[in-house]
């Protein structure tokens, strides 16, 4: 593989969403990181593997400088039960 294809594939691998099990990460509009805990069958109670996703999340966000607001919601009913 060539150093052109080898960026070529880095390039495309980074701009892949990255999957998660219990929340969504959205980028509705320039500057703004949507967050959405994502298991409305529980109500979205925060279990330990959502909270180690949720906190990544944010510190990814935090970190990126282009993300000027973070929107945190639930998805369903409820924002989360506790």
């Amino acid at each position: 593989m060539g150093k052109d294809t080898l960026w070529q594939v880095e390039e495309a691998l980074s701009e892949c969403p990255k999957e998660h099990e219990n929340i969504l990460i959205e980028d509705p509009e320039d500057g703004i990181r949507r967050i959405v805990l994502n298991r409305p069958n529980k109500r979205n109670a925060l279990s330990n593997s959502l909270r180690k996703e949720l906190f990544s999340a944010l510190e990814e966000a935090d970190q990126d400088k282009q993300v000027k607001v973070i929107i945190l919601s639930g998805a369903g009913k409820c924002f989360s039960a506790v």
